[in-house]
């Protein structure tokens, strides 16, 4: 690679031989013409995680395998941006893939709005029974362009593919690994902080949902959304539309943990998760 690259796509991997050759195949055939590279992160895999990885990698000087000993999705991430030589780190699970077109359109986005260091788009959740539905059918709640940290204290954005400046995200103190939803607190510190999101409304990746997997996380997850806002309520000096929203945020968070804890009492985890689903859905 002669020049330094735009991207660093960062893909944190643990015991993903089944699907990591799915992922780098998505890395690899992007349109994007400028230089990229992509890191693997193999996190103490105890199937053949590194030797697929070594077979896609060899010959392909975009592609980089970095070893650790198992220390988690945060620790590989840190260990990913640490090796990353680009301007914008791009996040990636071992298990999805980037469109063909994700980085052009990324870059192209960069260009117009320089001032941004977190950037998102929309994209499709591929469920268990092969369904394909966009994330965001209409309008994300955040709006059509940018979510500020107001909105941010609501929900996550969506994260595959997401991209964010490197020097933003070191300055905001990269991932924590003492939260299960470290991303989450990562995005709501570099919005704390100042910095500024674009959205694009252009489906440019696919995230698998597991359903099991996710009736496992739907308590944690709830819990650990709260952990984060209240965080960032202790750590930062709010507006007042801002501490509004956090309330907001954190009555709507109590609220729902609540409400899990006492279906999982009774129904259980799994059935407890169908049912708020099937809700939903109503």
């Amino acid at each position: 690679m002669n020049k330094m690259p735009l991207f660093s796509i960062i893909i944190p991997a643990f015991n993903a031989a089944e699907t990591i050759g799915e992922t780098l195949g998505s890395v690899i055939a992007q349109t994007y013409e400028g230089e990229y590279e992509a890191i693997i992160v193999n996190d103490g895999s105890t199937d053949s995680t590194e030797q697929v990885v070594t077979s896609i990698a060899e010959g392909n000087p975009r592609l980089t395998l970095v070893n650790q000993t198992n220390a988690g999705i945060a620790s590989a991430y840190n260990t990913g941006i640490g090796r990353a030589n680009g301007e914008w780190i791009v996040m990636l699970s071992a298990d999805d893939v980037l469109e063909p077109d994700h980085l052009d359109t990324f870059a192209r986005t960069i260009a117009e709005y320089p001032e941004v260091a977190l950037l998102s788009s929309n994209g499709y959740f591929l469920y268990d029974d092969g369904r394909r539905a966009i994330v965001y059918p209409e309008a994300p709640w955040f709006g059509e362009q940018e979510c500020a940290l107001s909105d941010l204290f609501d929900q996550c954005l969506y994260a595959t593919g997401i991209a964010l400046k490197k020097s933003a995200c070191e300055s905001a103190g990269g991932f924590i690994a003492d939260l299960y939803a470290e991303d989450y607190y990562l995005f709501l510190r570099m919005l704390a902080g100042g910095y500024r999101h674009r959205y694009i409304p252009k489906c440019l990746s696919q995230h698998r949902r597991n359903r099991r997997q996710r009736s496992a996380q739907g308590l944690s997850m709830r819990q650990t959304d709260l952990a984060s806002i209240e965080r960032i309520a202790r750590e930062f000096s709010l507006t007042t539309e801002q501490q509004q929203a956090f309330e907001g945020a954190r009555k709507k968070l109590q609220n729902n943990i609540r409400l899990r804890r006492r279906l999982y009492r009774i129904a259980g985890p799994l059935l407890a998760e169908r049912a708020i689903e099937t809700f939903r859905r109503e």
